[in-house]
């Protein structure tokens, strides 16, 4: 019998590395809280694909800096993949429902609270790191197959039919469609009650609120999971001149850069710090023309 893993070689070897090298992500049980922050600054046990996984996170930067290296993650880092682990598991079918309720809500607030446990990310090189775990998000779907035969069908969420329902295919006419489902969808679907302030809340705004503490991916998923807006902590980060050419530079390769603007300036109206609107309207006319590979830069101070 296999001996059971520690907390960090689950995290690696379902979530994290998959999100960053591609691949299918299999999120199975619960981090958030006590296990993620205890953590620490560990590393993986396989050296090979952990090598893989630097690799991987510095290819990633690199479309935005001429890095060297990319240092090993720290406890901080961990804790957050490990929250995210956590509302990436919240998506599967297994857990939704009004049984599930009293349990989704512990999750979420476990996932919040860890979050808040870990400092704002407040320079360049702090928010580049972390973003480099994220930056693959919005390429996670969950496969959805429906099954039909000659006298019915049924469909299958995140999960392989029933082997019964695929027998003799051509006599019972089997067809199996699979649709790809986006996990911007599955975030916006969802919206649970929170029986202790008998108030709202939604997988998109807890996905936002995680985000936070990584302040590029923050920005650069803009508009996909929730209505956004920017927190005191994000202004200041853009504060800094080194993050506007750094987001100025992911922007122009993202394709979906216009959606992210949009956000920005809807975010950007109710703010009394200018520097969001500025550095939009400074640079209106090259990001109308996002899609465009940065030729030549410079690496700004860290």
């Amino acid at each position: 019998m296999a001996a059971p893993r520690n907390p960090l070689e689950r995290l690696f070897e379902d979530f994290a590395a998959p999100l960053v090298l591609g691949g299918p992500v299999s999120p199975r049980r619960f981090l958030s809280g006590k296990l993620a922050l205890d953590i620490g600054d560990r590393e993986p046990a396989d050296a090979t694909r952990f090598f893989d996984f630097q690799e991987a996170r510095l290819r990633t930067l690199r479309k935005l800096l001429p890095l060297e290296r990319v240092p090993n993650p720290n406890g901080n880092e961990w804790a957050l993949v490990a929250a995210m682990h956590d509302l990436v598991l919240l998506l599967h079918p297994d857990f939704q429902g009004a049984l599930r309720s009293p349990m989704r809500q512990r999750v979420l607030k476990s996932v919040l609270a860890t979050a808040s446990q870990v400092p704002l990310a407040k320079t360049l090189g702090e928010a580049l790191m972390r973003h480099s775990f994220f930056a693959n998000l919005c390429d996670l779907s969950r496969n959805d197959k429906r099954v039909s035969w000659w006298t019915g069908s049924k469909t299958f969420e995140g999960r392989e039919p029933d082997a019964r329902l695929l027998a003799w295919p051509k006599l019972r006419r089997v067809d199996i469609v699979t649709r790809a489902r986006p996990i911007e969808k599955l975030v916006l679907a969802r919206s649970y009650a929170d029986s202790d302030s008998r108030k709202s809340f939604t997988m998109g705004s807890a996905m936002n609120e995680l985000l936070q503490r990584s302040p590029l991916t923050a920005i650069l998923h803009a508009g996909l999971f929730a209505e956004f807006a920017f927190t005191d902590e994000l202004v200041s980060w853009l504060e800094l001149a080194p993050a506007r050419q750094v987001l100025l530079r992911a922007l122009r390769v993202d394709p979906h850069a216009q959606i992210r603007v949009e956000a920005m300036k809807r975010a950007a109206k109710s703010l009394p710090n200018p520097v969001v609107a500025q550095f939009l309207e400074a640079h209106a006319e090259e990001l109308r023309a996002y899609g465009s590979t940065p030729q030549g830069f410079s690496a700004p101070d860290l």
